[in-house]
């Protein structure tokens, strides 16, 4: 089912006053049947869960959320606020952008912002919320990752990755196994970015992954509110040899 990538007054004013709501009672809660019913469900238990996770996101009404797995693995607003703060410059790309929290944070830093995701219906709903909060600087392509290295003739600033870290249930501890294979074309990839972040699981084999990587600079463990780590950053940069 195609999802929908609109929200009408009369959508929003059901997510408002259902907020608090139980979900699976207000399934089964015959005097409230709006015809896209199951829809505003998920978006009441997504808008639920970003509550705390999100709040600049849930504080606007206007925003669509997606699915649960896709709003899972995004990072909270915290950890991309906090990558925010380490770079700045003119052109910022976004090769595996997903729901584009990172995004959206890092973007405020740079002129130029390109978003890259091979979901139509992730970029789509990029669109209309960058919209909604009024990030005029996006530039939303639909596009996979190994398409955005070979096509690309701009030099980036920065180049954020975010790949897949599970296999079904399973986390994954080695880079070569995370999709998109971001070991496939290590040297192009830093032709076309001055300087790369990737986030990784807090569980990756580090020593394994600086053997991997060239160009490393940093390696940053994001920890939130003393919850253990979340996320590895690895910073690389075009050139760097230290």
């Amino acid at each position: 089912m195609q999802m929908q990538i609109h929200l009408s007054r009369s959508d929003i004013d059901f997510i408002q006053d259902n907020m608090d709501r139980d979900v699976v009672e207000l399934a089964l809660d015959k005097s409230q049947s709006p015809k896209n019913k199951t829809f505003l469900l998920e978006q009441i238990r997504s808008r639920q869960k970003a509550r705390h996770k999100l709040p600049e996101f849930f504080a606007n009404p206007n925003i669509i959320f997606p699915n649960r797995l896709s709003l899972e693995q995004s990072s909270s607003q915290l950890a991309a606020e906090y990558k925010a703060t380490l770079f700045s410059g003119e052109s910022f790309a976004d090769p595996t952008a997903g729901f584009g929290i990172d995004f959206y944070y890092l973007s405020q830093n740079f002129r130029y912002c390109h978003y890259f995701e091979k979901n139509e219906r992730l970029s789509s709903l990029a669109q209309y919320n960058f919209n909604a909060l009024g990030r005029a600087n996006a530039v939303i392509n639909q596009m996979d990752f190994a398409d955005f290295l070979r096509t690309n003739k701009r030099k980036y600033d920065l180049i954020f990755i975010d790949p897949a870290r599970r296999a079904g249930a399973k986390k994954l501890i080695n880079l070569g196994d995370y999709s998109p294979n971001i070991l496939d074309k290590p040297d192009r990839l830093l032709s076309i970015g001055t300087q790369i972040m990737i986030k990784c699981s807090p569980v990756l084999d580090v020593s394994l992954a600086l053997r991997q990587l060239k160009g490393v600079r940093d390696v940053i463990c994001v920890s939130i509110k003393g919850e253990g780590v979340k996320e590895l950053l690895f910073i690389l940069e075009d050139n760097y040899n230290g």
